[in-house]
């Protein structure tokens, strides 16, 4: 079990504790000079690893609402933090009074939520959120750190959301709002896809450390008027910059557009129209650069991303957003436990660096892939298993040679093998693939950080290296090995669209007919069967697929019809899921129920073949080892009942209808 004192949040909590001490005892005895003031405030941000130029400016020009004269309020932090400081022994009540006084002068979307006042040997502090306040000594600053964690991407003081959920819906709610003022300002549906989904990214990259904290949005804040007139051309110069190596960027670029990474990859390769933005616009994005973005994992940018859809478009596409726990259903018995296992079992050098390079060599498919979150989960779990063989290679040592053990010969940059390039998929819509490519990307950030984390070296992949093989295309027209040869492909897995036979569109049913040629009774099945078909016809010896698909496929006529067409195709069956009750990560739910096929066209049989049984639709799964595995996903033979037409068994009985 981890030292919950020795994980890298903790060590870098002890770290700033640290900093603060020294921050008290540098600053003890202080009275007023003007110039102590700024430094003050530039050490006090440098000790959360901030740059104080980044996120804010002293001197902000705000209005007496009690005179209307001008005046000043000491420093700005947009939408975040407000400070007047004032001279050794000054009345901090006062302070506050006037710090107050200038808030109704300041833009909605710039209006602090935490009033701090200082006299450098006392802190006065209101949060106007909580309608807490409080005052504290300089010295006591290390044991009053839980005001400011937040500076260093931790949760504000009473911003505690109870579920994961409960965080995704707040962060879906901000895109939405921004989404939506485009729209109704006339800006082009497609064009605001993209554009939203840039602004995601550097959302991201405020709270991740892919540049300074809080970069994009002190930028925005302290860059565009309250109108937001100017808005559209500012994020324009933005994309452009993150797009532009540093070398080829202006010479006369101001410090704070220079200050951002240069990405590459194709996030801000092409060039968008400018919208046309108002103040409604201007204050959403910085409400959404407000939220703690660092606490929204990729795994479910597509559900967040389904809120800022339209909901008939989501059903004619048939999307589902499948859970974590759903995701590693499938690839836990698909590949997941196997790998762990062959892991623990590499007990020598030799057999860590052969698993290591097997990691790097594998290429994962996701022919349905929407949004990415299988291909991110995968992602994810692929690079924590190359970090525990790193770990586990790294205290192997090499008694041989003079490095000793523990040593490392190369950086991570040369260590790590695990690419997002490994990852491959087909999604027939160009917005859900872009937000599969964006999130992928941003999954890769969070391994570089945990590694880094690990072996305390700063490892980061940007400007991007590689890029994920995300294809636009109808997966059911498109040559999956044109995708990713077949003889290539280590895994194939997704959740396709489930669309039932009273919902299928003209297209729909064309691509059945495309995918079953004329093969009798089809016209029972389900729309996901054809995922099913495609990959029997597509999978080399030796490789694997696993599909979560409607629990009719398993029942019935349906049955029936499906697996003589697999069988044909020469499909062996791995594991199963049994009927469980679906859930998604996205509002409005899907109510459905499903199972989870695994197969292979090995030339030899599975080694192990396991069906996970539910005593209920909504319980956990129990794993059950078996012989083999029937169409009806139970233990038995590969045999189907036989539809019988013509009428009833008996002339008495009564013909059936439907159903």
């Amino acid at each position: 079990m981890t030292d919950s004192t020795s994980t890298p949040a903790a060590i870098a909590k002890n770290t700033i504790r640290g900093n603060a001490v020294a921050f008290a005892s540098r600053w003890a005895g202080t009275t007023s000079e003007q110039g102590e003031r700024q430094t003050f405030w530039n050490e006090f941000f440098a000790m959360f690893g901030i740059d104080r130029k980044v996120v804010g400016s002293f001197e902000a020009i705000a209005e007496r609402a009690s005179t209307g004269n001008v005046g000043w309020i000491d420093f700005l932090y947009p939408g975040e933090m407000a400070v007047e400081h004032k001279s050794a022994g000054a009345d901090l009540d006062a302070a506050m009074g006037q710090l107050l006084d200038y808030l109704p002068s300041l833009p909605h979307a710039e209006m602090p939520w935490l009033l701090i006042v200082c006299d450098f040997g006392l802190f006065r502090w209101q949060n106007l959120e909580t309608r807490e306040a409080g005052e504290f000594a300089l010295d006591d600053l290390p044991d009053h750190l839980d005001l400011f964690w937040w500076l260093a991407g931790h949760a504000k003081p009473g911003e505690q959301h109870d579920t994961e959920e409960d965080a995704n819906l707040k962060a879906t709610a901000l895109l939405e709002k921004v989404h939506d003022g485009l729209l109704d300002a006339g800006f082009d549906a497609h064009a605001t896809r993209e554009w939203v989904t840039r602004i995601l990214f550097c959302l991201f990259a405020d709270d991740t450390s892919i540049w300074d904290r809080a970069l994009f949005h002190a930028y925005i804040a302290r860059n565009t008027r309250a109108d937001g007139s100017d808005l559209g051309p500012t994020v324009a110069t933005i994309f452009q910059t993150l797009n532009t190596p540093p070398e080829r960027r202006s010479k006369n670029l101001d410090d704070d557009l220079a200050s951002f990474a240069y990405i590459n990859g194709d996030l801000f390769a092409r060039q968008l129209p400018i919208p046309a933005c108002d103040s409604a616009i201007r204050d959403a994005l910085l409400r959404a650069c407000s939220f703690n973005w660092g606490r929204i994992s990729p795994s479910i940018f597509g559900s967040l991303f389904q809120g800022v859809m339209e909901p008939r478009e989501r059903r004619q596409i048939g999307a589902h957003y499948t859970t974590e726990e759903n995701i590693l259903r499938t690839i836990r018995p698909l590949f997941l436990d196997d790998l762990e296992t062959e892991l623990a079992a590499a007990t020598s050098r030799p057999q860590l660096e052969a698993f290591h390079n097997k990691l790097g060599s594998l290429r994962f498919l996701d022919p349905a892939c929407g949004c990415g979150n299988f291909l991110v989960v995968a992602y994810r779990e692929i690079r924590r298993l190359e970090t525990e063989c790193l770990r586990r290679l790294a205290t192997a040592g090499r008694r041989s040679q003079r490095q000793r053990e523990g040593q490392r010969a190369m950086s991570l940059a040369l260590l790590c093998k695990v690419g997002v390039d490994q990852f491959y998929g087909i999604e027939i819509e160009e917005f859900p693939a872009l937000i599969a490519r964006t999130a992928l990307y941003l999954a890769d950030h969070l391994a570089n950080r945990d590694i880094s984390a690990e072996f305390g070296e700063q490892y980061a992949r940007f400007p991007i290296p590689a890029a994920p093989h995300i294809v636009v295309g109808n997966a059911l027209r498109v040559d999956w090995n044109t995708v990713l040869p077949a003889d290539q492909a280590d895994y194939v897995f997704g959740n396709p669209p489930f669309v039932g036979r009273q919902y299928r569109t003209d297209e729909q049913r064309t691509d059945m007919a495309s995918v079953f040629g004329e093969a009798k009774g089809v016209a029972v099945l389900d729309y996901v069967t054809c995922w099913l078909v495609r990959a029997a016809d597509y999978l080399a010896p030796n490789s694997e697929a696993a599909f979560v698909a409607t629990n009719s496929i398993s029942q019935g006529e349906n049955a029936a019809v499906l697996w003589p067409q697999l069988a044909r195709r020469g499909v062996q069956y791995s594991f199963a899921h049994r009927t469980f009750a679906w859930a998604s990560d996205a509002r409005g739910k899907a109510h459905v129920h499903v199972v989870i096929v695994g197969m292979t066209k090995s030339l030899t049989p599975p080694k192990k073949k396991v069906i996970f049984e539910y005593e209920t639709p909504e319980s956990n799964p129990t794993s059950v080892p078996v012989a083999s595995i029937s169409p009806y996903l139970a233990e038995g033979p590969p045999l189907v009942v036989s539809i019988r037409r013509g009428g009833p068994l008996v002339d008495w009985a009564p013909k059936d209808s439907r159903g």
